[in-house]
């Protein structure tokens, strides 16, 4: 079912793309729109064409975010794909997608954290990175290979701090603090060997556009947390996963709280996972319902969402029905509403926050064409009103002069109707292809690498040449938004040039970019 969903998802895209490119043709044939919003039509369809959902796996450590990425897209496997099992739990987040080339497993080391780059730049640089083919004819060697996912590294507190991980780790004095792990020994503490994985895996639900990231456990040691908040916060949906058995911990309501829940709550889901654990052969199924059914209610006012979105399950129980066909096991294991749940709340979600940033585009674009349009119709009825009084005055001596003003009117007219008919076609059926002039992921970037290096300097000299080149860093980036939106005023104001000069309109007003005054006062706290 899940896979149909997703299914019908792209056959929609594919729909409002195609929808979006017809409006485009008829702008051209009607030549109402200018180059520059011909060019943000264009690549609006594109990214509605090429666009994923993608859903990410959130929650503490053992909550078994991996077993139920298992269960419910890899469980056709006959085995696990993901590492999952006591001791094992993955150190780096996944992200898991379809390609064309044969499966493989791509691991960026963790001391990458020190080149201060974004995954979506390291990602372009595959000499970083470790490849690992797999085979899926070989399930055994495959589990080998994907156990690097769970591999950690011993090293001195002083590097792990260089990587900006373990910031709990204090100094006392000339003495370094004990360390987290007695494997390691005096001084050394347990981190992750890798930083993020790319996996590549021929599947139904990843070939039909799903994208899934698979988290560490906020609390596991030596991982990068905000790396893992990162991923979730930047994915389409969320899937936030507990234990069944506590419900919501004060640490789980404090992660929600701080960072999950200020996003937008239609396209999140929270599971209550080892549902398998409230299971009470002592109870007749109908009080271990009701069991089941308070816990769900009960998470649900904690975290200030609909009791549907919240979904009891056993992903344990629910890979090993579907693994040996035990349809009874399945059905208790809950999954089977968790992927509704994903069909007809994630999904529709997403589908709801692409038109909702489409429509206020489009809507702008389709208000500035009428007021062009209706502004033109003005002036030629103007013009048509000083042809009436030059006829009244003359007679006969301007009738072929006024035939043609009002042809030209019924032509404008005509050709204002026929865009205004595709008006709210366009309105519910186009997507957003928002410019961004600052990319906050890059600015979070800085923000995080400033934040790493201040926590790892020594001196005062250290910590103020590190304020300033936080500064510049960010001006940097204000100046190359800047030049962006010069690029995309400059063509506005050569296609509004061109119909100032053909209709006659009045000459645009600039007016001053806001990021401007925002420039000036980081300058002037970089100077202070």
């Amino acid at each position: 079912m899940l896979i149909e969903h997703l299914r019908e998802y792209h056959q929609w895209r594919m729909r409002i793309a195609n929808a979006v490119d017809q409006i485009a043709k008829l702008s051209v044939d009607l030549e109402i729109l200018p180059s520059g919003t011909m060019l943000r039509m264009q690549n609006l369809s594109r990214e509605i064409a090429g666009d994923q959902l993608r859903i990410s796996f959130f929650g503490e450590f053992a909550r078994g975010k991996s077993e139920l990425i298992n269960a419910l897209f890899f469980s056709d496997l006959g085995a696990r794909l993901m590492p999952s099992g006591p001791g094992q739990t993955t150190m780096c987040p996944v992200e898991i997608t379809y390609g064309l080339a044969p499966p493989s497993l791509q691991l960026l080391p963790i001391r990458s954290r020190t080149l201060n780059d974004s995954i979506e730049k390291l990602k372009k640089n595959s000499g970083l990175w470790t490849f690992s083919p797999l085979n899926p004819d070989d399930l055994n060697d495959c589990a080998k290979l994907m156990g690097q996912l769970t591999e950690t590294l011993c090293v001195s507190v002083q590097e792990a701090r260089s990587y900006g991980l373990c910031p709990q780790i204090k100094e006392l004095g000339s003495n370094i603090a004990t360390t987290h792990c007695a494997s390691c020994g005096e001084g050394m503490v347990k981190i992750s060997r890798w930083r993020y994985a790319l996996l590549q895996w021929p599947h139904p639900v990843l070939e039909a556009g799903l994208v899934i990231l698979d988290t560490p456990g906020l609390n596991s040691l030596g991982s990068e947390a905000d790396l893992g908040l990162e991923a979730a916060r930047s994915a389409d949906a969320l899937i936030f996963v507990l234990s069944a058995d506590t419900g919501v911990t004060q640490s789980d309501l404090a992660i929600w709280e701080q960072s999950l829940g200020r996003h937008a709550l239609q396209n999140q889901l929270v599971v209550l996972n080892k549902v398998d654990t409230l299971w009470d052969d002592l109870r007749d199924p109908g009080q271990e319902s009701a069991v089941v059914q308070s816990q769900r209610e009960k998470t649900a006012g904690q975290l200030g969402l609909n009791v549907d979105q919240v979904i009891a399950v056993s992903a344990q129980k629910g890979l090993l029905g579907r693994i040996r066909h035990d349809d009874q096991l399945s059905a208790r294991s809950g999954l089977k509403e968790l992927e509704e749940a994903i069909a007809e709340t994630l999904i529709p979600g997403r589908c709801k926050s692409i038109l909702d940033s489409a429509q206020r585009l489009i809507k702008r674009v389709v208000i500035d064409q009428r007021v062009l349009l209706e502004e033109q119709i003005k002036n030629l009825g103007g013009e048509i009103e000083s042809m009436e009084r030059l006829q009244a005055q003359t007679g006969e001596q301007l009738p072929r002069l006024l035939e043609r003003q009002q042809k030209l009117l019924r032509s404008f007219a005509g050709d204002r109707d026929s865009f205004v008919l595709k008006e709210q076609e366009f309105l519910e059926s186009a997507n957003s292809w928002l410019l961004q002039a600052l990319s906050l992921e890059q600015l979070d970037q800085i923000v995080m690498s400033a934040r790493t290096e201040l926590l790892a300097a020594w001196t005062t000299v250290g910590i103020y040449d590190r304020f300033s080149r936080f500064f510049e860093e960010t001006i940097a980036q204000f100046d190359n938004a800047l030049e962006r939106a010069n690029r995309l005023s400059a063509l506005m104001l050569d296609a509004y040039r061109i119909l100032e000069q053909q209709y006659g309109l009045p000459k645009l007003d600039t007016i001053p970019y806001a990021i401007l005054p925002r420039r000036a006062e980081l300058l002037g706290s970089s100077l202070f």
